[in-house]
């Protein structure tokens, strides 16, 4: 899923730059990271969560403004893969955390 895809990009970029400008041994880059995916991840796994049309005029018949229990674990996927595939273990960790949160609510909502 593009939204998906789209955090990790954000995700891996927030990480270079917090590598980049903070001093060893600081742990700000994992707040950051951290936070930056658990907004996202409550935002969207959160009960309620409806996706917004963002053109002007009504929405079409075809587009769903809910989300499936498997849109959810579809998205948990990539946010796994994205984990596997980090280099630094703070974005690996938050990825991975934000793999768990999707799975648990797609799964939830599948029931």
């Amino acid at each position: 899923m593009a939204a998906a895809r789209a955090l990790v990009s954000r995700a891996e970029l927030l990480q270079e730059i917090a590598d980049a400008t903070l001093r060893e041994g600081t742990q700000q880059g994992i707040i950051i990271v951290g936070g930056f995916t658990r907004r996202f991840t409550d935002d969207w796994c959160g009960n309620g969560f409806r996706l917004r049309w963002p053109f002007p005029g009504p929405r079409p018949h075809w587009f769903t403004d809910k989300l499936s229990g498997i849109d959810l674990v579809v998205m948990a996927t990539q946010f796994h893969q994205a984990a596997k595939d980090a280099f630094s273990p703070d974005l690996r960790q938050s990825l991975g955390d934000a793999s768990a949160k999707f799975v648990e609510a797609g799964l939830s909502k599948m029931r």
